[in-house]
């Protein structure tokens, strides 16, 4: 059974550390080889901006900080998660994310 937020990503050739319920047997009875699915998960493939990560810093430099990557992480069209003291934001991207992120930002004491 999958992990909660894993998801299917493909098929590709079977190691032996593989779990067996992994088979793709359907596929594999095609195939001259045995094929595994293979699953991503998302939560851990976000870049992760993380207030806690940056602990020399005082508040107004970290919030800054963590702006110009917020804004680089969209800019690249990347997937990101915000940490912030009181709560956390993401995976996500795309502008309406991005725009969610920059007001918890703003709203920093």
């Amino acid at each position: 059974m999958r992990a909660p937020g894993e998801e299917w990503q493909g098929l590709r050739e079977y190691r032996n550390s593989d779990p067996p319920r992994h088979i793709a047997w359907k596929q594999s009875a095609h195939a001259e080889t045995l094929l595994v699915k293979e699953f991503a998960d998302p939560v851990s493939d976000a870049v992760c901006l993380d207030w806690f990560a940056l602990p020399l810093l005082d508040p107004e430099t970290r919030i800054s900080r963590l702006t110009a990557w917020v804004l680089a992480a969209q800019a690249e069209g990347l997937s990101f998660r915000l940490i912030l003291p009181e709560s956390e934001m993401g995976p996500g991207s795309g502008d309406e994310f991005c725009a969610q992120c920059l007001a918890k930002l703003a709203l920093l004491p």
